[in-house]
């Protein structure tokens, strides 16, 4: 792989796709959501697949989004950001279906993806954060009410109030992920090739079926996410935090 790429391959009628940003442990860009948004466009499309893996990054899965973009597009607003709402909006519609598998660190959008999947093993030692609060902006990808109807109302909010790291054991006890597993990837395979076996056409109304119940309310939730995401990122406290980010930065540098 690059050093800044997404790559995909498909195994007996499984698409995985990987993504690699190791300077910022995994972090997506803009251009990454666009590959990305590509991937999952071809294996919707492709009638010889049948399941999508995320398999995320080596290291850590997401460390969520490039802060360097955020602070660049701020002032430009939703055009800026373009692939990036394309790509969760690709997510949250997807047909098939959708698993993924974690490894260290799931940041930010790295871990309000997972809502979206069918399936989520992550290793032991692997970490969970929804940190929108330290950065003065709100919670995306339809958090706001997925997370309160995997986990429940109360945990939702504790979880996106303190912003503090979630430890795997909680994330799996809470609901967040299936199971954990010392090689979550090589668990999903196997998770993935066991729904292979099974008619395409029965995985597609299952997962539809199961997303029937609140699929508009996910419309309005990510329409109004977007509205207050990007009010936020235009905002004084966001500005104030990504000044005090760039300080460091600028100071580690000299």
């Amino acid at each position: 792989m690059n050093e800044l790429s997404v790559d995909t391959h498909v195994q007996e009628c499984v698409f995985f796709i990987r993504w690699q940003n190791p300077a910022a442990k995994n972090a997506l860009t803009l251009s990454m959501y666009a590959q990305i948004s590509q991937a999952l466009q071809q294996a919707e499309e492709r009638g010889d697949i049948k399941v999508c893996v995320f398999l995320g990054g080596d290291g850590d899965f997401c460390s969520g989004n490039d802060l360097s973009e955020f602070i660049a597009g701020r002032a430009q607003g939703r055009e800026f950001f373009a692939s990036l709402l394309e790509c969760i909006h690709r997510i949250a519609s997807f047909k098939k279906p959708l698993l993924a598998a974690v490894n260290g660190w799931a940041v930010g959008v790295g871990a309000t993806i997972l809502l979206h999947c069918d399936a989520v093993i992550a290793s032991p030692q692997a970490q969970f954060s929804l940190p929108f609060n330290r950065l003065g902006l709100c919670c995306e990808c339809g958090a706001s009410l997925l997370l309160p109807l995997r986990i429940g109302q109360g945990r939702a909010a504790d979880w996106l109030l303190r912003a503090e790291p979630i430890a795997a054991a909680e994330a799996l006890e809470a609901g967040l992920i299936n199971r954990l597993h010392e090689n979550p990837a090589e668990a999903i395979t196997n998770y993935a090739r066991l729904i292979t076996e099974r008619p395409l056409t029965a995985l597609v109304a299952h997962r539809r079926l199961l997303q029937a119940p609140w699929a508009h309310a996910l419309e309005q939730a990510m329409a109004q996410e977007e509205k207050v995401f990007f009010e936020l990122l235009q905002g004084e406290a966001f500005g104030s935090i990504v000044a005090a980010i760039s300080a460091k930065w600028r100071a580690k540098t000299l």
